[in-house]
């Protein structure tokens, strides 16, 4: 009421005068004028319980929706506010004389650079400062992000640097921050697009992908399972594993032991939300030197990062060691997945055709690709973000030496049938008595697999593959070495590996030489280039 009278009084209008809006109504300025006014903007511009719409209230009663209204009332807030500012600029107050003023500007400007700040300017500022503060490089904040919980992969993180260690730590400005519903949404959108920002191709299919991310990000308190549901649904139809793919118990364990950790988990997600830092400040309380401070996990926690945890500034550690474990095991299951995309469609048991083999074998190295492409972008941010050399040799016994080093150079194996599976197509064209399909497939494989041994795994996708078998039998050696040969040269060709040098998105630098170097060396010696692939009969 006070900043409404006194921005009609500075510009000569006062109680007991009157002007003519812009819809032509007279307008008197009386006590009850600016109540009405105030009390409009509290109700429409403030979080307010009552103002939940039944429909929104009505989520509670169904098994799905997580603390939906709050992120009701801010998105209806925020509208509210918009418009609101918006408004106010363009109120015009037409005066006895004709002469015309616009008394509200003033406050709907300050209204709209408040709401531009606290969701773009000061999470964009904390950002930078800390970043300039603690010497953080742009590289460190991408490799930050693919460690962080998925949670928060999405939020505003600012980075903190360990004085002593030099270790990284984030603090997750969204928990702070109310209106980060709306911001969220933006800053996926942004995720994802830089994500792509080396495939100028693509960057449109980023976006859109982005804008679909957001909308679920958006939508995900109204949608998703709710706590207590999802705890049931990890018991009985996920058969005992969480969304994200942790065991909620050992199935070696005893009845009575899987039982107990099935209550555990329901009571776990039934717990107040500050259970787990309670706890974690109760640890804090011990003696530098006693045992106690430590966690199930060995965790130590620090009393004073704790309090602050109450006001969602708590300091959170990058732990890549860690991390690193969870990532090899997602990459070997997608692996598993990926190989599964050749077996299942060409194993059944009926009869497959050269072309379906072809299409499978297409199929998972792309799919195959793509998994290790995501885990060369894990491996070198773990680096940047300091892990050791021991617990990186330590994380990466789990996988051959041969599949090291292929992460270490950014090349690309793909994927091999084995002796067993060329052995089962034998024995399926045996029982059904037909000829062997992949005798006849063989050859375009083998071509195939030698021309993605030279894509780097720098690449955000591999290049459309087109299947040789899909023309005329009586052309496919002439067809397969047609676009076996344009395969070869958008991978080997153009800009992508004119430069001697690969970066890869952090900064790591691949082995110092180019594909021809490559094939100069006698990694490959007696296949010739690409482009020489020649087919017999």
């Amino acid at each position: 009421m006070s900043r409404l009278e006194k921005s009609f009084a500075d510009k000569g209008l006062t109680r007991g005068m009157g002007f003519v809006d812009k819809a032509g109504n007279n307008v008197r300025l009386t006590q009850e004028y600016f109540e009405k006014e105030a009390a409009n903007i509290v109700k429409n511009n403030i979080p307010n319980y009552s103002y939940v719409s039944d429909f929104v209230k009505g989520l509670r009663r169904l098994p799905v929706g997580n603390f939906v209204s709050f992120p009701a009332e801010i998105m209806r807030t925020s509208t509210n506010i918009v418009k609101r500012a918006l408004d106010e600029i363009s109120f015009t107050a037409k005066l006895a004389d004709g002469s015309e003023i616009k008394p509200l500007a003033n406050i709907g400007y300050k209204r709209l650079a408040g709401m531009a700040g606290t969701t773009l300017v000061v999470p964009y500022a904390a950002v930078e400062g800390a970043k300039a503060l603690y010497n953080v490089t742009d590289d460190e904040m991408d490799a930050m992000r693919r460690f962080v919980p998925d949670w928060s992969k999405n939020s505003t993180l600012i980075p903190i640097r360990d004085k002593e260690t030099g270790k990284l730590k984030y603090v997750d400005f969204s928990h702070m921050n109310a209106y980060d519903t709306i911001t969220r949404p933006l800053q996926t959108v942004l995720n994802r697009v830089g994500q792509g920002e080396d495939d100028m191709d693509g960057i449109m299919d980023d976006y859109v992908l982005g804008m679909i991310e957001s909308t679920k990000e958006l939508a995900l308190p109204f949608i998703s399972e709710s706590i207590w549901t999802e705890a049931l649904t990890d018991i009985t139809i996920r058969g005992g594993r969480t969304p994200e793919g942790y065991q909620v118990w050992n199935p070696e364990d005893s009845l009575g032991g899987q039982m107990s950790s099935m209550v555990g988990h329901l009571v776990e997600s039934q717990a107040p939300f500050n259970t787990k830092q309670l706890g974690r400040m109760g640890l804090a309380i011990y003696p530098k030197d006693s045992a106690g401070r430590f966690d199930e996990r060995g965790n130590e926690y620090d009393l004073g990062n704790e309090l602050a945890g109450i006001a969602g500034l708590r300091a959170i550690d990058i732990n890549p060691e860690k991390g690193l474990v969870y990532k090899i095991s997602e990459l070997q299951k997608r692996e598993r997945l990926a190989k599964d995309l050749f077996k299942r469609p060409t194993l059944k048991g009926g009869v497959v055709t050269p072309e379906e083999i072809v299409d499978a074998y297409i199929n998972a190295n792309r799919a195959l690709f793509k998994a290790r492409n995501n885990f060369m972008k894990d491996y070198d941010a773990a680096q940047v973000l300091g892990i050791s050399r021991g617990a990186l040799d330590s994380n990466m016994r789990r996988m051959s030496n041969r599949d090291r080093v292929s992460y270490e150079d950014g090349d690309f194996r793909p994927y091999q049938p084995s002796q067993e599976i060329i052995n089962k197509f034998e024995e399926n064209a045996f029982n059904l008595g037909v000829p062997n399909p992949y005798t006849q497939a063989r050859p375009i494989i083998d071509a195939i697999s030698y021309l993605l041994e030279t894509a780097p795994l720098s690449l955000e996708a591999l290049p459309e593959i087109e299947n040789p078998f899909r023309t005329d039998l009586t052309e496919v050696g002439l067809d397969a070495v047609s676009s076996l040969n344009n395969l070869g040269a958008q991978i080997t060709g153009g800009d992508l590996l004119s430069n001697t040098t690969n970066p890869s998105p952090f900064g790591v630098p691949f082995e110092q030489k180019n594909i021809d170097q490559k094939l100069a060396s006698g990694k490959k010696a007696g296949f010739g280039k690409p482009g020489d692939i020649t087919f017999g009969s």
